[in-house]
């Protein structure tokens, strides 16, 4: 016997509904995820990240076509990735299946996201670097590139988490943002972040930040800049 997707009493509630019963069913779906490792070398490039598929789709989108297609607007409006190299991780997968690669030569990747990343529905991002000076090899250029492509094609695109540990104060080691060369390439990419409404900065001390707050308030008035805890237990930004 044939049945239509017209009999099911889903199909029957409004769109507006639906849709969020998909954003409710995405969200829970990607709170519960503990996210994809990947080395460094399996991504080299944001593109890399786009094409691959994270998976950890919810039940409910995979009952039918129809269902996966109209939930896919209300997939990917969260994306959160940790960036951290191999040196003094303990707990993690990877590192646990590969201890030749402690000495901090190779880093690696933790990934939550849902199926593929479709960078034009993105509302939230949560960006970490958890890296020491020992092992330190430049600028996260896979985050930076992967943020300035979210700014240009996320017309949504209002909140920004980016978290250092304790060990690596990031682009605030010297006195402001712009002066450093450690990772002078965060400022640049920021500025253009004209919808951005909310930045939060985590694992750095305000008075490091020099005028970081400063250029970016006068880039865009709109933008409030929050800061959370200054001090991060790198096991607790990366989960594994």
């Amino acid at each position: 016997m044939a049945y239509y997707q017209q009999q099911s009493c889903f199909f029957r509630l409004p769109l507006e509904l639906r849709d969020e019963i998909y954003t409710d069913v995405c969200q829970h779906a990607y709170d519960s995820m503990k996210g994809v490792l990947l080395r460094d070398i399996e991504v080299p490039d944001y593109r890399s990240l786009l094409r691959h598929d994270f998976s950890g789709k919810p039940a409910l989108l995979l009952t039918c076509k129809r269902v996966e297609e109209e939930a896919n607007r209300c997939m990917n409006q969260d994306i959160s990735i940790v960036c951290r190299d191999y040196f003094h991780c303990e707990g993690c997968s990877l590192c646990r299946s590969e201890p030749d690669n402690a000495d901090g030569v190779q880093g690696h990747l933790l990934v939550r996201a849902i199926g593929k990343i479709d960078s034009r529905r993105i509302k939230r991002v949560s960006l970490a670097c958890v890296q020491s000076f020992c092992s330190y090899r430049g600028e996260p250029r896979t985050l930076l590139d992967l943020l300035e492509h979210i700014i240009n094609t996320a017309p949504t695109f209002r909140e920004l988490t980016l978290r250092w540990n304790q060990d690596f104060h990031g682009p605030f080691y010297s006195t402001t943002l712009r002066d450093t060369t450690l990772v002078n390439g965060w400022f640049p990419i920021l500025a253009k972040a004209k919808n951005l409404k909310t930045l939060t900065l985590s694992g750095v001390e305000r008075e490091r930040t020099g005028t970081f707050v400063k250029d970016l308030a006068e880039q865009n008035p709109d933008l409030r800049v929050q800061f959370g805890e200054v001090y991060l237990i790198a096991e607790n930004i990366f989960m594994a």
